[in-house]
């Protein structure tokens, strides 16, 4: 492969720089006779990496290359290192839906995998909508099995104390629905009275249908495989992926209140947990914003929220105290 045949766009050329020849030259020894070409990228976020796709001579995709970016140099391999992390944790045949990379490396001091091809859906919402149907029941049955594989309760004092922090990040947030924080506020006082006890499982943390892709090599009887594991965690809570899964699929609230009932079956919640497990993981992420801008953390939140509400309906709950509102949310 020839280096200067690599076309790189602007964005892409201030953010490598004169690296971009020597980024060529390595990944070319792992794929001989490849193209390697760079393909868009989310340049909203500072630590978005960038992607590349090798090509054989025939123009065929054969595998697909993620560098870390400059402000973020060991994104990738956090990456890796917690999707094996997720895959370790699972049964066999659950994880072979997460993708793991078959080259891994750093060049000038950021990190790189290379992937196995598998394809994306397509971008036009009415194609992806028809790619999907055929998927989705798949996608939430390893999602729900891979959550009740991975389950275990939170015991310890220091578990509860977690939980209590990210439920209190919500709590004082000002800038969220009195309603989303009156929820907060009442799973913390369950917890200290003992109705509900929260547990941990496997979470993705950004599990949305655009991290996971179709076809391709992926094994194990699945039709799909899951990337971008970077925010994952083995001490996660429950139900957020679901919900991310289902607003990025575009379901009904019919197809959404049927999800969340086999999701909580699975956990061994009733609804009411179900939002008090979600409030606990949108303040956990709220502790650790990193390069996540404020703006679209808040819309997030929101936007999960309303997809509870109107799916499942929350309890109305007790209105939290000035001096809850306005105290600082600890860091997690």
């Amino acid at each position: 492969m020839n280096p200067s045949s690599i076309d790189v766009e602007a964005r892409e050329s201030d953010q490598f720089g004169e690296g971009l020849a020597l980024i060529a030259a390595r990944i070319s020894e792992s794929l001989p006779h490849c193209i390697v070409q760079p393909v868009a990228y989310d340049r909203m976020l500072a630590d978005s990496p960038l992607r590349m796709i090798g090509c054989d001579s025939s123009g065929q995709p054969r595998a697909f290359i993620l560098i870390s970016s400059r402000e973020a140099p060991g994104y990738i391999a956090r990456t890796v290192e917690r999707a094996e992390r997720a895959a370790k944790s699972l049964p066999a045949q659950l994880a072979s839906a997460v993708l793991l990379p078959h080259t891994t490396g750093d060049i000038e001091g950021r990190t790189f995998a290379i992937f196995p091809y598998a394809r994306p859906f397509s971008e036009s919402k009415v194609i992806r909508k028809s790619q999907t149907m055929f998927v989705r029941g798949s996608i939430f049955r390893w999602l729900h099995d891979a959550v009740s594989a991975t389950l275990t309760q939170c015991e310890s004092g220091d578990d509860l104390d977690e939980v209590k922090a990210a439920l209190q990040c919500i709590e004082c947030d000002g800038e969220l629905s009195r309603r989303l924080r009156c929820c907060a506020a009442e799973a913390a006082r369950s917890i200290e009275s003992g109705t509900w006890r929260p547990c941990f499982t496997l979470v993705h943390n950004d599990f949305c249908i655009d991290n996971v892709l179709r076809g391709g090599v992926v094994a194990g009887g699945h039709r799909f495989a899951v990337i971008d594991w970077a925010g994952a965690t083995t001490r996660g809570y429950p139900v957020y992926d679901l919900v991310r899964m289902c607003r990025s699929l575009g379901l009904g609230v019919g197809s959404i209140r049927r999800q969340m009932q086999r999701h909580a079956d699975a956990i061994g919640y009733g609804f009411l947990e179900c939002s008090y497990s979600l409030c606990a993981s949108l303040g956990r992420i709220g502790g650790d914003l990193e390069h996540f801008p404020r703006n679209r953390y808040v819309q997030l939140v929101e936007s999960c929220w309303k997809c509870v509400e109107d799916s499942i309906g929350t309890e109305k709950t007790g209105e939290p105290s000035q001096n809850e509102v306005s105290t600082p949310c600890p860091s997690n």
